[in-house]
């Protein structure tokens, strides 16, 4: 039997591994081709803006940037508006801490430097050394880098002038003195000083309005701010392709108030001299041109500078913050309520009950029998002003006093304000009738005071008080303008015209003759009202005041002027404040060039 020969298996074994070959080659391709895959992912879809930042960190530079607040002006001389509150360039001054060492020989010279910081920047140096050592404690506590980092350095001065941060960098520079860092800053800054403070208020270090217009504008103050970006080259010099915006145009809306600045001096100075004479807890004056609405000036005493902020009880604007029982100059409000009513006229005869009206509790500083209408306003007669009130009934009289604006806002540019308090009719007395017209259990702020007397000399029409003239938006190029607007009508023509007579017989013959002003006819009221103390009527305390308005025919100002328990010489209203109101209207009507309305006469040889 034949031998069969072997089976040859080299060639199959040969193609079996080239094909396994080949699939592990395929794999590792298809793996590559994964992993390759899934690094481009990670790359160019997870980690996109992560690489992308670094690149353009590279490449491109970023430019933030925040214009300045918006400016307050007020009027000048001719058509020009002189700066009220503005900005300033400045520089914050820093220590740190652990960095208080001489910069050639690295020794400690910490008492040194605070002497020196604290002589030239007027601080208490004891306190700066214990705000130092809780630094460099709290230092010595931190447990990590950026605990550590987080702690290093106190502020000695916000907002120094550049020429003192200049003098400070060259003593330093001087001694060879480690750790004062300066840094510049934009801060706000008022050039008038205490001129219209309470009015302005200021802002806080976070730029917000605390008072006043800074306050009640801030929207519109508030400066804008942008992020320009730019390529730049590898040394980091920037390449600018767009033109960058003028800086300006981020900068806030400025405000530009209806105060004359002239008027307005005069009228601080002449307040400073009632209240150096009468030393009242607080003084005020405030000037309002009739026909517009528009405040010329408003003062009060104390006053604080705005650039310096001490004391927080000066801040409020009292003109239209305090409330308080008007007294006597309610009269002639009351009193043009019955003339437009037909109650009464001028010439009308009213009891006055020989100066004690026993079931009203009433008295009078005179033993009167009778007085017209007109003669209750000059020699300011309680109890005639009460019984024209009864003719007139609780409706006429509720009615008039609202027609006035009393009980409510003046709405006067935003700006902080009591309603003062003037009673529901529901919820009056048998006593109200003949408290209330005379100024005696309801209150009025300064402000709303003026406004009624506006309307007594605008015939009766009440306009729309305004402080704020315009707002200029840079931003926009728009020009937000305050027209003159009539708020309301109190009485009709005839009646504030005849109430103007009878005021003009208070200034020329009454209460009020130290107001009178040479050349002109003036129309006012003066007021001695007690102040409401523990439950009752004060016979020590006084709120007095006079306002009135010259020439008493188309007026060029309604003025009030006002003080808050005089202390010395003494008490009036005519007294105090009528001498006052007689210099500074005449000043004004100098500077307004107002021609004299009346022919003054001669004395007789």
């Amino acid at each position: 039997m034949a031998k069969s020969k072997p089976r040859r298996s080299g060639a199959g074994d040969r193609r079996t591994e080239t094909n396994c070959r080949g699939a592990m080659v395929f794999a590792c391709m298809i793996l590559g081709a994964c992993g390759v895959s899934g690094f481009a992912f990670h790359v160019q879809i997870k980690k996109h803006s992560t690489y992308l930042g670094q690149a353009q960190a590279r490449y491109m530079g970023k430019l933030s940037r925040t214009g300045q607040r918006g400016r307050i002006y007020l009027q000048g001389s001719d058509t020009a508006f002189n700066l009220l509150a503005g900005n300033q360039t400045t520089q914050d001054i820093f220590v740190q801490p652990h960095k208080m060492l001489r910069k050639t020989t690295k020794e400690d010279i910490r008492d040194e430097m605070v002497d020196g910081l604290a002589y030239m920047l007027g601080a208490n140096a004891q306190r700066l050394d214990r705000r130092i050592q809780a630094v460099l404690d709290r230092r010595e506590l931190a447990k990590t880098n950026r605990e550590i980092e987080s702690i290093g350095r106190i502020s000695v001065m916000i907002g120094a002038d550049v020429a003192l941060a200049q003098q400070v960098k060259a003593m330093s520079e001087m001694n060879g003195w480690g750790g004062i860092v300066f840094e510049e800053r934009i801060s706000r800054y008022y050039p008038k000083g205490k001129m219209l403070a309470n009015t302005l208020g200021f802002i806080n270090a976070e730029g917000v309005g605390q008072h006043g217009i800074e306050r009640a504008f801030q929207d519109e103050l508030m400066p804008a701010s942008d992020t320009q970006f730019y390529e730049k080259t590898a040394k980091g010099r920037p390449v600018m392709r767009d033109a960058v915006p003028d800086l300006k145009e981020l900068d806030g809306a400025s405000i530009y108030l209806t105060i004359d600045e002239a008027v307005q001096a005069i009228v601080d100075a002449e307040l400073v001299e009632l209240a150096e004479k009468f030393a009242p807890k607080h003084a005020y004056a405030i000037m309002v041109e009739p026909s517009s609405g528009a405040i010329m000036a408003m003062s009060q005493l104390p006053a604080y500078d705005a650039n310096v902020r001490s004391d927080a009880s000066l801040f409020p604007n009292r003109l239209l913050e305090d409330a308080y029982d008007p007294g006597s100059t309610m009269k002639c409000v009351s009193l043009a309520g019955a003339l437009d009513f037909g109650v009464v006229d001028l010439d009308t005869l009213v009891d006055c009950h020989n100066g004690y009206w026993g079931e009203y509790r009433l008295r009078d500083t005179h033993d009167y029998d009778e007085l017209t209408v007109a003669e209750i306003i000059q020699h300011s007669s309680n109890i005639g002003t009460a019984q024209v009130a009864f003719a007139m009934g609780t409706s006429g009289l509720y009615q008039t006093l609202r027609r006035f604006g009393f009980g409510e806002r003046t709405e006067l540019s935003r700006l902080f304000e009591q309603t003062g308090k003037l009673r529901q009719l529901h919820r009056w007395d048998r006593y109200s009738i003949t408290r209330f017209p005379m100024g005696q259990g309801i209150s009025a702020t300064p402000m709303q005071m003026v406004q009624a007397y506006c309307g007594l000399a605008n015939s009766g029409v009440i306009m729309q008080l305004r402080l704020v003239e315009r707002i200029v938006d840079p931003r926009t190029g728009i020009t937000t303008k305050f027209p003159q607007l009539e708020r309301q009508r109190a009485v009709r023509p005839e009646a504030a015209h005849k109430m103007v007579e009878a005021m003009k017989l208070v200034v020329s013959d009454g209460t009020a003759k130290l107001a009178q002003v040479p050349g002109f006819a003036v129309a006012g009221k003066t007021g001695t009202a007690q102040k409401w103390v523990n439950g009752a009527y004060s016979h020590s305390q006084y709120y007095v005041s006079f306002v009135g308005f010259v020439p008493a025919h188309k007026p060029k100002f309604v003025l009030l002027v006002a003080a808050d328990e005089p202390t010395k010489r003494s008490y009036y209203g005519g007294t105090v404040c009528g001498p006052t109101f007689s210099r500074i209207a005449q000043r004004c009507l100098d500077y307004l060039n107002v021609a004299p309305t009346v022919a003054e006469i001669a004395d007789e040889p």
